[in-house]
């Protein structure tokens, strides 16, 4: 192509907005790729095996130990995640049911946790697998 031709798309282009579109295209990705960043900072996880799971006869608490635990986080007790108590009950069992699934196995799994919220002052889990 020789240079003529080149001026020649790149003042079509500029007549008919496609370039303003890209523009504007790119200002907007840019912007939310902006707030997914800034939104999912709370979220974080480990892979591990899981060495520990607790339950309690006289609450709702369930504790979950990986042989790979977060060395930060804002809570008190860094050694264990949790599973908040006000989470239904039927989404309690399916992730306790994973946890102890990964637990039998001897098998790596992922736990999510926030890094914003704690439950029973540890990490709380909001997602395994």
């Amino acid at each position: 192509m020789n240079v003529s031709v080149v001026k020649k798309i790149q003042a079509l282009l500029a007549n008919t907005c496609l370039v303003k579109r890209v523009k504007n295209l790119l200002k907007a990705s840019v912007i939310a790729l902006g707030l997914c960043c800034a939104f999912g900072v709370n979220a974080g996880h480990k892979v591990g095996v899981v060495t520990h799971v607790f339950t309690y006869t006289n609450s709702d608490r369930i504790l979950v130990k990986l042989d790979n635990m977060p060395e930060k986080s804002i809570c008190k007790g860094k050694d264990y995640f949790a599973i908040a108590d006000n989470v239904p009950a039927d989404r309690r069992h399916q992730v306790l049911s994973r946890l102890l699934t990964a637990f039998a196995t001897g098998k790596k799994t992922v736990i999510y946790y926030s890094d914003k919220d704690c439950a029973h002052d540890k990490p709380k889990i909001i997602r395994v697998g």
